[in-house]
């Protein structure tokens, strides 16, 4: 059972990036819409590895508390697979699954590389 819950078959559906949403939420706003995704670019790096550093040190308290803020930055800025391994990440600390945890946390890192590259690309687009 414990399997299915870090299985990357079920992040592997949802979208890394989802521009479209971003901009409906934001109204079109380009200027701000610039300004969020080169400012969660940063973030999202930073509680990350937050929340790595919780797993190495063993600080449930930590994982769960960065992984549910870590989920709404993400679903903020419409990064949706990351948000996903985050709730999901934040349920695990939640029920002290710590073999899932361990299990989790690299293909976590994966996707928020992909993430900040997906901001990243996006920006560079919008700015040519």
């Amino acid at each position: 059972m414990l399997k299915k819950v870090v299985d990357s078959t079920k992040f592997a559906e949802i979208k890394i990036f989802d521009y479209e949403l971003l901009c409906t939420r934001l109204a079109g706003m380009m200027p701000i819409i610039k300004k969020i995704m080169e400012k969660s670019k940063e973030d999202l790096t930073l509680v990350f590895e937050t929340i790595n550093e919780a797993v190495r040190e063993d600080e449930i308290i930590d994982i769960k508390d960065n992984s549910h803020k870590l989920k709404g930055a993400a679903a903020t800025i419409a990064c949706l697979r990351l948000s996903e391994y985050s709730q999901t990440m934040e349920y695990l600390a939640q029920s002290n699954q710590w073999h899932s945890i361990k299990e989790l946390i690299p293909q976590m890192e994966i996707c928020c590389i992909e993430s900040v590259q997906a901001l990243t690309n996006k920006l560079h687009a919008l700015n040519a």
